[in-house]
């Protein structure tokens, strides 16, 4: 019951630990065409941003990235809403949410935005 309607919002807004990592995205939302395209997702002391992934050939890699870390991990609206509420990336790729990516991405993303879920009400 989730949806992030402004996707580099809703990353500059949520709180991370303090870590660093920089992981390419690739997201789509058909109906949020403004949160689709390629991003980098870079977390720095705690505040994470959601930028567009410059092309061209003199594009610079983002910072702090190794070599398996380029391969964008491609995720729809449904997978990125669950990743940011800490939902493990294995999981997501369990349920057909997310492709792509790397081992290394998928361990920084997990470690990112790790969670503890609680409830509000009980039924």
């Amino acid at each position: 019951m989730l949806r992030l309607l402004d996707a580099p919002a809703a990353i500059a807004a949520r709180g991370f630990p303090a870590t660093d990592l920089a992981v390419p995205l690739q997201i789509t939302d058909d109906l949020r065409p403004a949160n689709s395209g390629r991003w980098d997702l870079t977390v720095r002391a705690g505040e994470g941003c959601l930028s567009r992934r410059r092309t061209g050939p003199g594009s610079p890699s983002p910072a702090g990235s190794s070599a398996g870390l380029h391969e964008p991990l491609a995720l729809g609206a449904r997978g990125l809403a669950a990743l940011y509420a800490g939902t493990p990336v294995a999981t997501l790729r369990r349920a057909g949410l997310a492709d792509g990516g790397s081992p290394a991405a998928d361990a920084a993303l997990d470690g990112a935005f790790a969670a503890t879920p609680f409830m509000l009400d009980g039924f």
